[in-house]
C-alpha cells in the first residue's frame, strides 16, 4: 500500500493512540493513517522483545507506504524502541513520552502513572532521576499500574466505566499521565485526585508540527513534500489500519468526531 498523499502514520497497542491522533490532528494539515495493534493490547505487561517486533512490523509497512512521517503514540513502545526505530528509519519519527517535566515544575508530590514496561524501562528512569535532580522541591514518585491500560481498553466505551479502583492511593500536588490509554479518563483520574494533571499529546503535536514544518522546506521534483494549505484540520481524513481497524474508527468517532 503507498500513501497518495503526503500524510503521517500513527502507532499504538490499542486506543490509546487515538488521543495523541486528535491531538495532532487540530494543529496538522495532512492525512493521518492510525495503526493500532489492539489483538496484543496492552503492551505494558509484554516483554520488550515482544514489544518491538510487534512495533518495527507495523513501521515497515509505514515505510512501504511511503508516508512522511510517524508518530510512536503509546508511550510504553517510545520507552521500548524509539532510538532503534530513528536510526532504521528514513522518515520523522515522534515518541510520546510523559510530561514530567511540566509536573515537576509545581514542586510537591507529582505521582507518575505508567505501565510495567515503561515503569522498568532505564529510559524512564533516567528522565525520573535528571528531572528529580533538576527540581529538587518536586518529589517525583511513579506507579506501575500493571491493569490499567487493559481495563480501559476493554471497558471505554460501556455506560458508568469508572477506573479509580485501579489508582494508587494517596493525595498528590499533581498527575502525570504516563500512558496514552490513561488520557480518556483525565477529567475522572483529576476527580479522584482533586488536583491538576498532565499528559504529553501537545507536546507529541508540537514534534510533529516542527517535523512538518521542517519537510515542507523540501522539494522533490519540484513540488512541496507537504502541502498544509490543501487541507484543514476538521477536513483532513483520517485512515485506519490493521485487524483492528473498524473498531478504532469506531471508537474515534465515538470520542472524537463532532456530532
Amino acid at each position: 500500500m503507498q500513501s497518495l498523499q503526503p500524510s503521517v502514520a500513527f502507532f499504538d497497542s490499542g486506543i490509546g493512540g487515538l488521543t495523541v491522533l486528535a491531538a495532532c490532528k487540530k494543529q496538522i494539515n495532512a492525512p493521518f493513517y492510525y495503526y493500532g495493534d489492539n489483538a496484543y493490547a496492552p503492551y505494558g505487561n509484554r516483554s520488550v522483545l515482544e514489544i518491538r517486533g510487534r512495533v518495527f512490523s507495523a513501521f515497515t509497512l509505514f515505510e512501504k507506504m511511503r508516508v512522511q512521517a510517524a508518530v510512536v503514540a503509546c508511550n510504553t513502545a517510545t520507552t521500548v524502541c524509539i532510538d532503534e526505530l530513528r536510526q532504521r528509519f528514513s522518515f520523522p519519527v515522534v515518541g510520546t513520552e510523559p510530561a514530567v517535566r511540566t509536573a515537576a515544575k509545581r514542586g510537591g508530590e507529582i505521582f507518575v502513572l505508567t505501565t510495567r514496561a515503561t515503569y522498568e524501562s532505564l529510559r524512564f528512569k533516567t528522565l525520573c532521576k535528571r528531572l528529580s535532580d533538576e527540581y529538587p522541591n518536586a518529589n517525583i514518585r511513579p506507579f506501575a499500574c500493571k491493569r490499567l491500560a487493559g481495563d480501559i481498553e476493554r471497558n471505554l466505551l460501556k455506560e458508568g466505566y469508572d477506573c479509580t479502583s485501579l489508582l494508587p492511593k494517596g493525595k498528590p500536588a499533581a498527575v502525570v499521565l504516563g500512558c496514552t490509554h490513561y488520557v480518556y479518563m483525565q477529567s475522572q483520574i483529576q476527580a479522584y485526585y482533586d488536583c491538576p494533571t498532565y499528559d504529553g499529546n501537545d507536546g507529541v503535536a508540537r514534534r510533529l508540527r516542527g517535523a512538518f514544518n521542517d519537510l515542507a522546506a523540501a522539494r522533490r521534483d519540484g513540488q512541496p513534500l507537504l502541502t498544509p494549505d490543501v487541507l484543514s484540520p476538521k477536513t483532513a481524513p483520517v485512515f485506519f489500519l490493521g485487524s483492528s481497524k473498524a473498531y478504532n474508527e469506531h471508537v474515534y468517532e465515538q470520542m472524537f468526531v463532532e456530532k
